[in-house]
C-alpha cells in the first residue's frame, strides 16, 4: 500500500530508527506505527534489532527484500513519467 512503501522509503532515507522515531518521521500515533511494522515484518522488508545496550529499543532498518521492492517502485514511478513526458 502507499503507507506501507512511504514508511519503507522513510526507514531506508534516514537508515536504521526507532519505532518512535518512525511514528515522529510519518505523523502517526505510536499504535499506527505498530501496525505498520508488522505488516513490514510479516513481509520481510524490515527487520528489527534489540539495541545492544538498553534491550528495551528495538531499531528497525530496511531488508535487501525491502529496497529491491523500493527499487522497482522507483523504477515504475521513473518509467511512467517519462512515458508520460514524452507525451
Amino acid at each position: 500500500t502507499p503507507t506501507l512503501l512511504a514508511a519503507l522509503s522513510t526507514i531506508e532515507r534516514h537508515g536504521p530508527m526507532t519505532p518512535g522515531t518512525l511514528a515522529a518521521h510519518e505523523q502517526v500515533e505510536k499504535p499506527t506505527i505498530t501496525r505498520l511494522l508488522a505488516a513490514l515484518e510479516q513481509r520481510a522488508l524490515v527487520e528489527r534489532t534489540p539495541d545492544p545496550l538498553d534491550r528495551r529499543i528495538a531499531w528497525i532498518q530496511v531488508t535487501p527484500e525491502g529496497r529491491k521492492l523500493l527499487q522497482r517502485t522507483r523504477r515504475r514511478k521513473d518509467e511512467y513519467l517519462a512515458r508520460r513526458i514524452k507525451g
